[in-house]
């Protein structure tokens, strides 16, 4: 029971520090977990086996660093080509076929979703990343796009 709530508290902790840009999603993704593992230790009543932390630290590195530098990159090339403005021409099209009418905006959200037919990680960055420009221009809530990706995601992970 101590371990399943220190592992959701572990991933709120993560959540809530890398949205409010405490620390960078790579820094996060070492330093939350090591702590919440030490956090474990103590609790567990095994704190005299705090040498294996080392251990458990270099395991986990092995096996999230390609994804805490693919996450890195991402973050990085999307918030450069929104920067840039290489979605405008895409947001101002999607503006004119929608009429300004923030349902159609949202019935397409879904689709874009839908049809990359992946459900993984990607599938968010490029609907956020292409949406998000369209959701500010129209004034549209936020959480509406959040919503609607995330819930095309968890289809496509349940299915086989």
């Amino acid at each position: 029971m101590v371990v399943t709530i220190l592992g959701w508290a572990m991933i709120a902790v993560f959540m809530a520090v890398v949205m409010t840009k405490k620390l960078s999603p790579l820094v996060a993704l070492v330093t939350i977990p090591m702590a919440f593992a030490f956090i474990m230790l103590v609790a567990t009543g095994n704190i005299d086996k705090w040498t294996l932390l080392g251990d458990w630290v270099m395991n986990g590195l092995g096996t999230t660093a390609n994804t805490g530098i693919l996450l890195l990159f991402a973050i990085l090339y999307f918030s450069i080509m929104l920067d840039a403005g290489l979605f405008d021409p895409i947001t101002k099209k999607m503006i004119e076929f929608a009429k300004g009418d923030p349902m159609k905006v949202l019935i397409a959200t879904a689709v874009v979703a839908a049809i990359s037919l992946n459900g993984d990680g990607t599938t968010t960055l490029v609907c956020c990343a292409a949406f998000l420009p369209i959701y500010e221009k129209l004034g549209m809530k936020k959480m509406n796009l959040a919503v609607l990706v995330i819930l095309q995601n968890t289809v496509m992970n349940l299915l086989p």
